[in-house]
């Protein structure tokens, strides 16, 4: 069966773990029936510069050092039990759902929404729903992971629908990917 996983920004991570964002912002939706299995990949994000002051018990001073904000793991998964659709594109594809209600189990605000759905890329915007919330005791490896690769044939460049292979994740999906099923 198939899964999902989504990169997501680790302020937003934080959001979810804590059980305030509802809904996960994206601008298309799986070909898959809901319910369906969602992990969720924290972004490494940027490297930030961190400073602490040493206490002078310790020996005093300032230390400057750099850290990512994101861990650049799989740290959970969800269960997409709807997909509500937020603004219009060409074919209707969710559940309608309220400004009001899209802003505040987002965490986003209206113009943050609007933005992201005037930013390059497809057009319209798709409200996916969290529930049965899982955040796992030690994040896990992308290469934990695998997703399905039409045997490509290299000599004639042919595709073998009938013999997928699995491969191991080695990098993390721009927005969201399909993966086996763990």
């Amino acid at each position: 069966m198939k899964a999902v996983m989504l990169s997501i920004k680790s302020k937003h991570c934080e959001l979810i773990a804590s059980d305030k964002k509802k809904i996960e912002v994206r601008k298309t939706r799986p070909k898959i029936e809901t319910p369906f299995k969602c992990l969720i990949y924290e972004c490494k994000g940027k490297e930030v510069s961190k400073i602490i002051d040493i206490p002078k018990e310790q020996g005093g001073g300032v230390l400057d050092y750099y850290e990512y904000e994101g861990c650049g793991k799989v740290i959970g998964e969800f269960v997409c039990d709807k997909i509500y659709q937020y603004t219009t594109c060409d074919i209707k594809d969710g559940v309608d759902i309220s400004d009001e209600d899209m802003t505040r189990l987002s965490c986003l605000t209206k113009g943050e929404i609007k933005d992201y759905e005037l930013s390059p890329g497809k057009f319209g915007i798709f409200g996916w729903h969290i529930s049965d919330l899982v955040i796992y005791d030690k994040p896990k490896e992308l290469s934990e992971f695998y997703k399905h690769d039409n045997t490509y044939d290299n000599v004639f460049g042919w595709v073998f629908e009938d013999r997928p292979k699995k491969v191991p994740i080695k990098r993390p999906p721009q927005s969201w990917c399909y993966v086996e099923e763990v």
